[in-house]
């Protein structure tokens, strides 16, 4: 489940790289898309019969948990994209996505998951990637002017600041499997995040709105099916993880599949400079989801 998800956050990272060539606001995407996905989850995930019988266990506490998640996750998206827009895109995108090692620590430390070797290294080589991609990233930017020091400084901060939004975020995302009054029941968690997620674009949108057209709004639409079937994986996925104390490797397994798929993407479809840092950082997240999968 969690290797599925990796898989669909590639396809929605593809067609934000699509969007991004064709030189389309991200926020015209990202708006259509969060109302598509929060319409089609609330009619298609939620048990009705549960929720109208009242017999659903902390529905008032698991609701207050996964809005503020979804908005947290929203807001960093938003100082992520700020990040590259100040410094390098590849040291803020690892920054960023390192955020994994949150949810992974909090559930060791608050949650008493065992830490075995095998896990502890999958997270290790996960990360590891991440900093190894960072670095072919500035590699391929360094024939570019750089940027003042200043600027670069703010970028980085930016990007720690992302990094500890996004592991927030998670870590929340992560309770309801290990605490049992928070149970989701009602099958919520899909819908409540996705409505934290539209108060925050919706929000920004409105400041300054942009015409939408018919072929994002197609765009948008198949967008918004593979998000909502990745984060329903998600979230089952890391259920089933907790049950045998191992919720804490669901973030960097579904992180990791991601990384390794969206870099065949790049070098295979995109045709994009595939380097030895590449090559490292997709032999690294390779390793650690293996490592992780043995420590199973």
């Amino acid at each position: 489940m969690l290797m599925a998800t990796g898989l669909g956050w590639t396809i929605t990272g593809s067609m934000l790289s699509y969007m991004a060539r064709k030189g389309i606001n991200v926020v015209t995407l990202l708006v259509p898309q969060i109302l598509f996905s929060f319409i089609l989850a609330s009619i298609l995930l939620p048990d009705y019969k549960a929720l109208a019988t009242g017999h659903v266990i902390g529905l008032l506490p698991l609701a207050v948990l996964l809005i503020g998640a979804g908005i947290l996750n929203a807001i960093g998206i938003l100082v992520l994209q700020a990040a590259m827009r100040a410094g390098h895109h590849g040291t803020a995108w690892s920054i960023g996505q390192s955020a994994l090692v949150l949810p992974f620590l909090a559930a060791i430390l608050c949650f008493n998951e065992p830490v075995s070797t095998g896990r502890l290294l999958g997270v290790v080589g996960i990360v590891g990637s991440l900093i190894a991609f960072g670095m072919a990233q500035e590699k391929q930017s360094s024939s570019f002017p750089t940027v003042t020091s200043s600027k670069s400084r703010r970028g980085f901060l930016l990007a720690l600041a992302a990094l500890f939004i996004f592991g927030i975020a998670q870590t929340i995302m992560s309770l309801p499997s290990h605490l049992p009054g928070l149970a989701d029941t009602a099958r919520l968690r899909v819908p409540l995040l996705y409505l934290g997620h539209c108060v925050v674009y919706l929000g920004w949108w409105w400041r300054k709105p942009e015409k939408l057209q018919r072929h994002v709004m197609v765009i948008a639409a198949l967008c918004s099916v593979v998000a909502i079937t990745s984060t329903l994986l998600l979230f089952l996925g890391i259920d089933r993880l907790a049950r045998v104390e191992m919720a804490s490797v669901g973030f960097p397994v579904a992180v990791g599949c991601s990384i390794i798929c969206f870099a065949i993407y790049s070098a295979m479809i995109m045709r994009e400079q595939f380097s030895r840092w590449h090559a490292a950082g997709l032999t690294a997240a390779l390793g650690g989801i293996i490592c992780i999968i043995l420590s199973g």
